[in-house]
């Protein structure tokens, strides 16, 4: 084994070692506090950000509260983001926010890159927002960095451009959420998620949607009749999917619960969830 081939070795491990990117949460909601999940397991944050020693990629992030969002970020605004270094052209980080269902509209949600990328990203600060993913095509709503060791700045209820790297504080309760990181998955960060029924919707007439982050979020929500029964039948369903970058398009299905008593709307959900379990 030649010393040059040792050496060019050494190089390597040393700069993949080095490598080192930080996510950084701007919770100016008043309320709830940041998830940070990759694989399956939910990583704990001090100071409202958590620093990887290399690559962080296939990850995601929403602000829960009032357990409005499932452990995917269903049912709320999810971040998407993968933290790397660039070894081949075209490679490095990106980020992204998906309104793709079953995710909605919860709180606005803005991000930028620092520490290189300087004020790129984006903001999703309403509904009707056309900055965020809604079909699994919408790549222009992707904002990629090629610079080496960039963070992440995630700012909810304000825009990124507006926060300060440098700021740790937040009015809500991430300040003094902590957890140690939990592995709920065995499976791997890159799988697909594989959603057991794709025609209930989990969301239904009752997707929460804050307008102004001072909002009370109890206000936010109506939660009908039909989305109960919707949520009943999701929970019945298999186990939930495993976060991963991959999108899939989901078909919602939404009766006319105004044209139908509420035993009719009832059956007729679970009827449409044993047609989907069975292939139909």
């Amino acid at each position: 084994m030649s010393l040059s081939f040792i050496f060019a070795t050494l190089l390597y491990v040393l700069y993949v070692a080095a490598e080192s990117h930080t996510i950084k949460f701007d919770n100016q909601c008043g309320y709830g506090y940041p998830v940070l999940i990759r694989g399956g397991d939910v990583y704990n944050l001090t100071d409202n950000a958590y620093t990887a020693d290399g690559t962080f990629s296939s990850a995601i992030a929403y602000l829960q509260y009032d357990d409005m969002c499932n452990f995917n970020g269903e049912n709320c605004t999810l971040m998407e983001m993968s933290l790397e270094n660039p070894v081949v052209a075209g490679g490095g980080s990106s980020a992204d926010i998906s309104l793709i269902s079953p995710h909605v509209f919860s709180v606005g949600t803005s991000f930028s890159y620092y520490n290189g990328c300087d004020g790129q990203g984006a903001s999703c600060l309403n509904a009707s927002c056309t900055t965020a993913f809604r079909s699994s095509d919408d790549n222009q709503d992707q904002v990629a960095c090629q610079d080496d060791d960039v963070n992440l700045l995630i700012t909810f209820c304000g825009s990124s451009s507006n926060s300060s790297s440098d700021s740790s504080s937040s009015t809500a309760a991430s300040s003094t959420y902590t957890s140690e990181v939990v592995s709920t998955s065995s499976n791997d960060a890159t799988s697909t998620p594989t959603y057991s029924v794709d025609s209930v919707s989990t969301t239904a007439a009752a997707s929460p949607v804050v307008s102004q982050s001072t909002q009370d979020p109890h206000q936010a929500v109506a939660v009908s009749t039909a989305s109960s029964v919707a949520s009943s039948a999701v929970t019945s369903a298999s186990s939930a999917p495993q976060c991963s970058r991959r999108r899939r398009r989901r078909r919602a299905v939404e009766p006319d619960v105004q044209a139908l008593s509420e035993e009719s709307t009832m059956h007729m959900k679970l009827r449409s969830h044993r047609r989907d379990a069975v292939g139909h």
